[in-house]
């Protein structure tokens, strides 16, 4: 009983967290996506070689605004697919604190960009936090690259050795916005819409279900056009997306899958929302839609439900590439439940998610599920380090471990209760 009130009330404080966090007071309104970008003055960087990256902010309205500079700017960069936090210091001649931009003016900000030592030649994105503002790429070369001189092939060869800039133009193109919404329109649209949404990994424990592997992605239905815009349409935030979770028991003979989650969703997704009352430092998402969940078997083990949902969720940058992240789950069954009638008895409801570390490091997270009624649930525990903070820089995946306990992991036993430990590999976290 008691075990009942205490997974409730946990439930209910990250229901009322979320609530009391963007039901704060107001705050400073942070710069919107069309009044805010990024501006590199050498798109061609080596490494360790500091760099003037200015910021620019617009005031489209017929009144003057204020607006605070920062003595260090919070920007994400983007290498292929891992992101990192980074915070840039004001350049020597600027100062911090409030400033005026008068009615249909714009300020300009200079800071000093260093990009740390250990991200790979090649291009880099830069940007501000996650959907604010227009972002900027970058070439990063390699010190080796940057000091090479082409020595003379033979003796009648008489050519002048090419200089740093030559060679790094020879080895690298820059690409600039019209290069990449020509190059997303060769890939197609599934280049420009297609995202990750749950982790993805492969784990290993020593159980009847000792492997388990996870694929998900989300695809965004309607695209922002093929030409260069920083506003967005409405109809951006509809998503189709597919997660599939399999449970594999690699200790029998034949090696089956025990069991099977195929979960397609359609759902409205309002990414890195920031009314006036959320402070500098936390974006707001919304994602409501509708969930289905099978196994894909028949008869006695055909497990299936329908859901819709909804989930806000809050993120907090605290500075230095580290984050918390807080997401509030509520859904209700619709639809036929006779495959599995006292599902919700162990599913419940209602869900919190909690996500604490760095872009490039640590991470944490945990997800409590369960029925306020009955007090039955199940909590997930997942640790994470990249692989190529150990070994090889370009190996772009993750450490992981994951605890389960509770009810509910596979469908086809949601009413068994289970501890598991497992770990493996993470490829999206």
């Amino acid at each position: 009983m008691r075990r009942n009130r205490l997974l409730g009330r946990a439930l209910m404080i990250g229901v009322l967290m979320i609530g009391i966090m963007t039901g704060a007071g107001a705050h400073q309104a942070a710069f919107a996506a069309e009044q805010a970008f990024l501006v590199i003055e050498q798109p061609l960087m080596k490494q360790r070689e500091p760099g003037r990256l200015s910021l620019y902010v617009t005031n489209p309205s017929d009144r003057a605004v204020s607006f605070v500079v920062q003595d260090h700017l919070p920007v994400e960069i983007a290498v292929g697919t891992q992101r990192r936090g980074l915070t840039v210091p004001l350049a020597p001649a600027e100062t911090a604190g409030e400033r005026i931009i008068p009615p249909t003016g714009f300020l300009k900000v200079d800071y000093i960009l260093t990009l740390p030592e250990d991200i790979r030649p090649g291009p880099v994105h830069l940007s501000l936090r996650k959907g604010q503002g227009r972002g900027v790429f970058v070439m990063l070369r390699s010190d080796k690259v940057a000091g090479h001189e082409l020595a003379a092939t033979g003796p009648s060869d008489k050519r002048t050795p090419e200089t740093a800039e030559e060679v790094a133009e020879r080895e690298f193109v820059v690409l600039n916005e019209r290069d990449i919404e020509e190059l997303k329109q060769e890939k197609g649209f599934f280049f420009e819409n297609i995202s990750r949404y749950e982790p993805s990994y492969i784990l290993f424990g020593n159980d009847d279900f000792n492997a388990k592997f996870q694929l998900s992605f989300k695809y965004r239905l309607f695209g922002g056009g093929r030409q260069v815009s920083d506003r967005r349409s409405w109809l951006e935030g509809i998503h189709f997306s597919y997660t599939q979770t399999s449970f594999w028991d690699l200790a029998a003979e034949s090696k089956p899958f025990e069991d099977n989650i195929f979960q397609p969703e359609l759902f409205y997704f309002l990414e890195d929302w920031r009314p006036s009352f959320l402070p500098e430092s936390a974006n707001l998402d919304l994602q409501f839609g509708f969930r289905h969940e099978s196994n894909g078997q028949g008869a006695d083990k055909s497990r299936s439900l329908n859901v819709l949902y909804a989930r806000p969720g809050i993120d907090f940058d605290l500075g230095a590439g580290r984050f918390f992240r807080l997401m509030a789950d509520v859904w209700a069954y619709v639809g036929d439940l006779s495959d599995n009638p006292d599902i919700k008895d162990f599913r419940g409801h209602t869900g919190l998610s909690l996500t604490y570390g760095t872009l490039d490091g640590v991470q944490i997270a945990s997800r409590i599920r369960g029925s306020l009624a009955t007090g039955q649930g199940s909590v997930t525990l997942d640790a994470t380090y990249p692989l190529n903070k150990l070994f090889f820089k370009n190996i772009d995946i993750y450490l992981q471990a994951q605890l389960f306990t509770g009810y509910g992991e596979t469908l086809l036993d949601y009413n068994r209760k289970v501890t598991r430990l497992r770990f493996g590999v993470g490829i999206i976290r």
